[in-house]
């Protein structure tokens, strides 16, 4: 990292100095407020973020002001590469998009830039539309049919985001069960022009899945060349007559390459583990992996998950005669078809915690949260076999929750009301800074770019860089 000697010394007081000055001017008339993305305000600012040296600079320093969303609407973020990003947001009561989804709650893409919020919606016909999120006449009458939409994970490329959904029906919507438990719907990937907003492809991936599943256990991951994504999820144990996910598709089209579920003995009863699956294949539990569509034997591997070609996984440890499931033993990850293992833990059964827990984004490092007994924090970089940065509690704070940038760690330290964000570099383990009280409320895992911080279900734009 340059010029790291002067950064290292001086990076703490002047993220705390820009952190004042912003909550200074933000005090001040002249200054502008947050940038609604729904339900526009009379005369809504319009000021444009401050560009980033590079979009590789690293952020030393975040506006107190988020620039979407609104203050007052809710909403989460699932993906965020440069200045765009993808999640869920509350659509304004005034809002037209009301029409269609009447909870109010939709997937978006938005360019922080304008910024502008495309809402992702169904057109009625069996495909999607997107419109721009805008105010509109709130005694307008309710159009039939009416949904509500289940958000799941998204991706981002240079040109488009791709994200999955599902579509429950009015009249399907059975249930009274908040949670949506039993009630099936389908599941579909939509790809989005970033450039305009519009449908660029969509395709089926599920006709019956459970609804509350969607947000939780479905994965959707590029491979290694960004031609294809891997997608899959399963509704194992819910005693529903649903319709598991193992795809491999196009990225260009969205066409499928291979599908794992056609491989299986019985499609209704094999798991998901992120770019893997395991059914019965052959006569015995098999991992299928969709990046090439080869099996081997899972053995006594309980998979955590499977990311970035690299298999998660705990030894089986077999249980007490007064015990009807195994347990969990050390932790491993695994090249598939190499042999080539590397060891996380060899006495924590929670160390691969977390792996999950996180916004995509192009940064391929392992983050690895581990509160249920021994509190520890690492990062791992894929295929190192030793932690770039590890800590346990006894030693140091675990942070809530933690991300990568480039060389430098962002870790948040919460108390009741608000986060520090600490600064670390990954290469070096040193110190660089603080950012304090960064977000009220901290609620969701972080991730930055060079245009800022996505926490909590909004995004504060950079104000200071370490090169600047």
């Amino acid at each position: 990292m340059r010029r790291r000697t002067f950064l290292t010394a001086t990076a703490a007081s002047t993220a705390t100095a820009a952190m004042s000055l912003l909550t200074a001017c933000s005090k001040t008339a002249s200054s502008p407020g947050p940038t609604p993305s729904f339900a526009p305000m009379p005369t809504p600012s319009r000021t444009p973020m401050p560009d980033p040296p590079s979009a590789t600079a690293v952020p030393s320093s975040f506006s107190l002001q988020p620039r979407w969303p609104d203050v007052v609407t809710s909403g989460s973020i699932t993906a965020i590469r440069e200045h765009y990003l993808c999640g869920v947001a509350g659509v304004d009561e005034a809002d037209e998009a009301r029409r269609t989804v009447p909870d109010g709650k939709c997937p978006v893409v938005v360019d922080l830039n304008g910024p502008t919020t495309w809402a992702l919606l169904p057109d009625g016909d069996g495909a999607w539309t997107t419109r721009t999120v805008e105010a509109a006449d709130p005694s307008s009458t309710p159009t039939e049919p009416r949904y509500m939409l289940e958000t799941g994970p998204a991706l981002l490329d240079e040109t488009h985001a791709y994200l999955t959904v599902g579509v429950i029906a009015e009249d399907a919507q059975a249930t009274p069960d908040p949670g949506l438990t039993n009630t099936l719907c389908p599941v579909d990937l939509v790809k989005v022009d970033l450039s305009d907003g519009s449908i660029a492809a969509s395709t089926r991936l599920s006709s019956a899945f459970e609804a509350s599943r969607i947000e939780h256990v479905l994965s959707l991951s590029f491979t290694e060349d960004r031609s294809a994504l891997l997608i899959s999820g399963d509704d194992s144990g819910s005693g529903l007559e649903t319709q598991n996910i193992g795809v491999r598709l196009s990225a260009a089209d969205l066409s499928v390459q291979f599908d794992a579920v056609s491989m299986v003995a019985d499609p209704h009863h094999f798991s998901a583990y992120g770019e893997a699956v395991v059914g019965e294949y052959e006569g015995e539990s098999t991992m299928i992996y969709l990046a090439d569509g080869t099996t081997e034997p899972r053995g006594d591997m309980m998979v955590e998950t499977v990311l970035d070609g690299w298999v998660y996984y705990y030894d089986t440890t077999y249980p007490r005669p007064d015990s009807a499931l195994p347990s969990r033993g050390a932790a491993h990850v695994r090249k598939p078809h190499t042999g080539e293992v590397i060891t996380i833990s060899e006495t924590n059964e929670y160390a691969l915690e977390g792996i999950n827990d996180r916004i995509q984004t192009d940064q391929h490092e392992v983050i690895l949260l581990s509160r249920s007994d021994a509190f520890s924090f690492s990062v791992w970089r894929p295929g190192e076999t030793q932690p770039a940065m590890y800590w346990e509690a006894a030693e140091r704070t675990v942070p809530k929750t933690a991300c990568v940038f480039g060389d430098v760690v962002y870790a948040a330290f919460t108390n009741d009301q608000s986060a520090t964000l600490r600064l670390m570099s990954l290469s070096s383990g040193d110190d660089i800074g603080e950012v304090p009280d960064v977000v009220q409320n901290w609620a969701e895992p972080v991730a930055v770019t060079a245009w800022g911080l996505a926490a909590s279900g909004a995004f504060y734009p950079a104000a200071e860089w370490l090169d600047s």
